[in-house]
């Protein structure tokens, strides 16, 4: 026994000193990031290495972009521990910027992971001095972040924190920890608490006794730990909570001049619009009496990454919340690509709702925690560095006046201890936990360095337009000395930005701080673009700078020239004062067809700062539409450009003038109108589908001829798809253009008097044409035709838009009543007035310009029930329950002989249902529909077949309906 047990202890310490590891870290591990010029180590150690084994260290040092910059090659051999240590001298550390040190052994062993920090390297960055910083007036940094562990290293001057109920509890937590959190950087402050939420130890809730917690709250959100008061007792116990926080606010002040408090956290996941409003009301009015310095934040929404969250806010403003802060704080979540129409139309519209309901008043826009959590890899690290500088810029450009990126290192998730990546650092405590000792940084650490040293002090002269590239995205900044930096960058991939500079010479940047001089001929900057952003630095502040007044303004009106006519263009210039010889340049892209025209202006021009240019048509200019520029040049060089959208307009205009259903073909009525000054001879083929037929053609000036095309069988096209017709003309001379039309076979009969008092038996036979067949949602519960089938027909006259739907469905089942009746067998309708941008119409009009809508019609157990579950005008048209009185509607269920159900829902929808006043007959309409499917009450989602696109990007997809004469 006794041999074996040394045999086996023999056999431990054999296997022990076989795992091999290899361990690393920096001479400053807790942080791992330096100023220029400061010394920097990498120590390194191996372990479980055999006394003299031989073995070699292969180290490679490299960049962001994952360029060599250093590589080592050192000879290891274990001591009589198995252990082998070394210093790498001589590391990089000059360059602003992100360095990865890849280690491994020649034996194939790599560093260990360490908290979230991947196996096989370590991280160290340089950012600029702390000491070499601008430093901004009290209270005028824009750039923060959640928490100030590593503030002086990022530049972040603006923190959130919590107050303490006792001066005890503040000094040993905040106090005490001010040296290791690093907001005092030798010796000085460097942070300013932007703001204190109730949370935590600052949470009103805490200050009560538990039976008052059981009997005046009740939890809204065990996760979060929300609660919510409950009636007059619990709302004053509330009341008399923010009151005592305010009381402690006094001690701890710190370097602040008010306090901002900020009521609620993220209270779109799990409170109601009304408690919403009470909490802030209740918030906001106790504030004003004990602390009338104070300023309440709120109503930090949980993201914007959706359409929604922007109507959310607006519904609430509608309500009054604005009267109950004084600034707005937003969590702007949002998923990547960061585009125009998405995370930045959504921003703009949200300014536009509080200037619209603050009444005068200056509410503020705070971002106080954003990020994302990429993938732990090389590629999420990319695109966690582009995605939160693109954030950071663009809420700097659209004028948000505090921005707080969150997390200052990776954390756990606590329900299932996965890793949040969050960070700007790497989390190196095991297992992850908060305040870790040591973190490490990630790739966009030194990028955010960068932008606050460049950017502190500056604020936003708004974008630069680039028309025709919309993925381009350029903003730019001044600052009090009128200095300029531009901010470009590419999300969709790599592009080339030409752009006006003013200067011969310019510096650009790379997101590390890399410069680089390049050259402008005739005044233009070429800057490739990728989704990482570039700075532009030392551009003219006369073409960019704060008073900057663009040298050349083009009219604003739509270039539209019909062709054959002259190209007439009209603007404003003020060039700058001691110039040469001025010309305009027009360039127009090489498939337009159309020469670049250079036109001298004369004293007349610049007298009265305008300019009005007619280029003569020739034939060779091709019908389309062109993103064209035109430049103002001063001796040949480049002062300014503007994008000019140009439009060459197919002299032919086609129109839809009616269709016909039969039993066997379909009729399509047609008009060609020549809106050209010339005669049109020659031929014209239409194309739709696999059809397709040439006809003669000869028009005169202003002359309309009818045709009509007979669709039978396989020619006939499926109604309820959109279309796309094309015409191609070609004439006599050989000149040659193409126009092309959505549409879709879809008209409604002039039917008077039906509807009125919900009377639809003068709407004899109608034509129904059979829905698509195919499953919109939840295919794995939808068995075909004899499962749900449906078939409409449409209708209109001077008071109603009509629809007249026919359901044959094998199991009826609609347990629901109210908002949900979509969750069993019923339809849904979508109705819109357009369904693109009307020109001219700015966000806050768009609603009613597009007039969506979306109402549900089912049977229930209380009746026929139709409910608006999304409107265009929530005062005049609210959403909820709708009256037959408002609106006619009837439906029926009967019972077939094969035991199936057929319901048939009639549906008289008021033209101001849609915002409009006077229908006519050829004016469209729009509509889109499912036929939800509920075969079973245990069934976990409806099924549906449906016309067009009803949940996809609304109303963008919906059909046309025609109304007919």
């Amino acid at each position: 026994m006794k041999i074996i047990f040394v045999f086996g202890i023999f056999l431990l310490c054999g296997e022990l000193f076989s795992q091999v590891r290899l361990y690393g870290d920096t001479n400053f591990p807790a942080r791992s990031m330096y100023i220029p010029g400061e010394k920097i180590e990498i120590r390194l150690r191996a372990e479980g290495l055999r006394q003299g084994e031989q073995s070699e260290l292969l180290v490679d040092v490299r960049d962001w972009q994952e360029q060599t910059l250093k590589s080592y090659r050192l000879p290891v051999e274990g001591d009589a521990g198995g252990v082998w240590r070394c210093a790498l001298p001589d590391l990089p550390n000059r360059e602003w910027g992100f360095y990865r040190v890849y280690a491994r052994l020649s034996n194939g062993v790599t560093l260990e992971k360490r908290g979230t920090r991947p196996a096989g390297f370590l991280t160290y960055a340089i950012v600029p001095d702390p000491d070499t910083r601008p430093v901004p007036a009290e209270g005028e940094s824009v750039f923060g972040f959640h928490t100030s562990y590593i503030s002086p290293w990022i530049g972040a001057r603006t923190v959130m924190r919590y107050l303490h109920p006792t001066r005890e509890q503040y000094e040993k937590t905040w106090v005490g920890q001010r040296k290791r959190l690093n907001d005092v950087y030798r010796g000085r402050p460097w942070v300013t608490y932007s703001h204190t939420a109730f949370r935590e130890s600052c949470d009103p809730f805490s200050l009560w006794t538990r039976e008052q917690r059981e009997k005046y709250s009740k939890v809204i959100h065990p996760g979060i730990g929300a609660r919510m008061f409950i009636g007059e007792e619990g709302e004053r116990l509330y009341r008399q909570s923010v009151a005592k926080i305010a009381a402690f606010a006094r001690f701890q002040m710190g370097n602040n001049q008010w306090m901002n408090y900020q009521p609620m956290w993220e209270p779109n996941i799990a409170f109601t619009p009304d408690e919403i409003l009470r909490v802030h009301k209740a918030a906001f009015q106790t504030l004003r009496k004990v602390d009338p310095q104070g300023r309440v934040w709120g109503l930090t929404y949980a993201n914007l990454n959706w359409d929604g969250a922007v109507l959310a806010h607006q519904r609430l403003f509608e309500r009054g919340l604005l009267k109950y802060m004084d600034a707005l704080s937003l969590h702007p979540y949002c998923a990547p690509p960061l585009t125009k129409r998405t995370f930045i139309q959504r921003l703009r519209v949200l300014r536009n709702c509080i200037r619209q309901y603050a009444e005068g008043r200056e509410i503020p826009v705070y971002a106080t925690e954003f990020g994302i959590s990429p993938p732990n890899n090389l590629t999420g690290d990319m695109l966690q560095l582009n995605h939160m500088i693109q954030q950071i810029l663009i809420l700097l450009g659209e004028h948000v006046s505090i921005i707080q990126p969150f997390y200052v290192y990776d954390l756990a998730n606590r329900e299932n201890k996965q890793e949040w990546t969050f960070g700007i650092c790497y989390n190196l405590d095991t297992p992850v936990q908060s305040y870790p000792k040591a973190v490490s940084p990630k790739m966009w650490l030194p990028a955010y360095s960068f932008l606050t040293f460049l950017l502190e002090g500056f604020h936003s002269n708004g974008m630069i337009s680039i028309p025709d590239k919309e993925s381009t995205i350029i903003y730019r900044y001044g600052n009090r000395d009128n200095q300029c930096v531009i901010a470009a960058w590419d999300h969709a991939g790599n592009s080339v930005l030409r752009l006006p500079v003013g200067r011969t010479q310019i510096e650009v940047a790379d997101v590390m701080g890399k410069r680089r001089r390049i050259t402008c001929p005739e005044m233009v900057a070429e800057i490739l673009l990728s989704p990482t952003p570039v700075y532009l630095l030392g551009v003219s502040p006369e073409l960019y700078g704060n008073q900057a007044r663009q040298p050349i303004q083009p009219t604003s009106e739509p270039h539209t020239h019909p062709w054959g006519e002259p190209l007439r263009f009209t603007g404003k210039i003020f060039p700058p004062h001691g110039n040469g010889r001025l010309e305009l340049q027009f360039t127009f892209p090489g498939e337009s067809r159309i020469p670049a025209v250079r036109i001298p202006l004369d004293d007349k021009n610049l007298k009265q700062s305008s300019y009005s240019v007619k280029i003569p048509f020739k034939d060779t200019f091709r019908c389309g539409k062109y993103h064209a520029s035109v430049s103002l040049l001063s001796d040949g060089n480049v002062l300014a450009s503007e994008w000019l959208p140009v439009e060459i307009s197919v002299p032919i205009r086609l129109e839809q003038l009616q269709t016909e259903y039969g039993a066997d073909e379909t009729s399509l009525k047609y008009l060609l109108r020549n809106d050209s000054n010339r005669r049109l001879q020659g031929t014209f083929t239409l194309q739709l589908g696999h059809l397709k037929q040439t006809f003669p053609l000869d028009l005169k000036t202003g002359e309309s001829r009818k045709y009509e095309l007979q669709l039978r069988g396989a020619e006939k096209p499926y109604t309820f798809l959109r279309t796309t017709m094309r015409l191609d003309f070609e004439l006599k001379n050989k000149i040659r253009f193409s126009k092309r039309q959505d549409m879709n076979f879809l008209s409604a009969r002039y039917l008077p008097g039906v509807g009125l008092n919900g009377d639809f038996t003068a709407w004899e036979s109608p034509v129904r044409l059979p829905l698509p067949g195919k499953p919109v949602r939840a295919p794995q519960y939808h068995n075909g035709d004899q499962d749900l089938s449906a078939r409409a027909a449409f209708g209109w006259n001077e008071h109603f838009l009509l629809i007249d739907l026919e359901v044959d469905d094998d199991h009826f089942v609609q347990p629901y009543t109210g908002l949900k009746t979509w969750n069993g067998d019923s339809i849904q309708c979508g109705f819109a007035k357009a369904v693109e941008f009307p020109p001219g119409v700015n966000e806050l009009e768009y609603l009613m310009a597009q007039a969506y809508s979306e109402i549900d019609y089912a049977l229930t157990t209380a009746g026929k029930e139709a409910y608006r579950t999304i409107s265009f005008d929530r005062k005049n048209l609210p959403e909820g329950a709708i009256s037959d009185k408002d609106a006619p509607f009837q439906i029926t269920r009967e019972l077939l002989p094969d035991g199936r159900s057929r319901l048939h829902y009639r549906i008289a929808l008021p033209w101001r249902f849609l915002n409009i006043a006077e229908p006519s007959a050829g004016m469209k309409v729009y509509w889109a529909s499912t036929v939800n499917d509920r075969d079973d009450i245990k069934q976990k989602d409806v099924s549906a077949i449906g016309a067009f696109q009803l949940k996809h990007q609304a109303p963008q997809y919906f059909g046309s309906i025609q109304l007919e004469q």
